[in-house]
């Protein structure tokens, strides 16, 4: 069983205290056009030394005519404040090498990652050893989405914990 957590807007506005777990819901029907605009996002680590902390801030997604990645965007969460690596900047936008990239592969039962950070992410840059930090997605709805995330390089641990991102607008034309 796959298990992950999600986030609904609380009524007293505490979107840490929102998260609950949920399981894999995504289906074919998930698209990026589910992902653009702008959202709230909370990091939470379950592993490691920072098990237990949190790291908030803002993610913006937009369509992009990028080959590998339907949207890009940047985040202004302090990951390594749940020990998480920062490859390069989340805040640029630069479409050849953002920091915020949206893939997603499979069609019946499709996988949807954020891959965080503008030297994971630079055009024409094939990563198969290194740093990375990555958010799986595993539930979107009117409100959001939600998943897991995990951080690693080499043979060092892996650190990892759980993600909310409630929509709080969306993109400008």
């Amino acid at each position: 069983m796959l298990v992950a957590f999600a986030c609904a807007r609380p009524p007293g506005g505490d979107i840490r205290a929102a998260c609950a777990s949920v399981t894999y819901t995504l289906d074919a029907g998930t698209s990026a056009a589910d992902f653009s605009g702008r959202f709230a996002v909370t990091m939470v680590a379950t592993t490691g030394d920072s098990s237990g902390n949190t790291a908030a801030g803002r993610l913006e997604l937009v369509e992009r005519a990028r080959p590998d990645a339907p949207l890009v965007g940047t985040m202004d969460v302090p990951v390594e404040t749940v020990d998480a690596l920062r490859l390069g900047s989340l805040t640029t936008s630069a479409d050849s090498a953002p920091g915020v990239l949206l893939l997603r592969s499979g069609e019946e039962r499709p996988t949807i990652l954020l891959r965080l950070g503008s030297e994971a992410n630079a055009a024409g840059v094939i990563r198969f050893d290194g740093g990375y930090t990555v958010l799986e997605v595993l539930r979107v709805d009117e409100q959001g989405f939600a998943g897991s995330w995990r951080s690693g390089a080499g043979s060092g641990p892996e650190r990892g914990g759980h993600f909310c991102a409630i929509r709080i607008g969306e993109t400008p034309s």
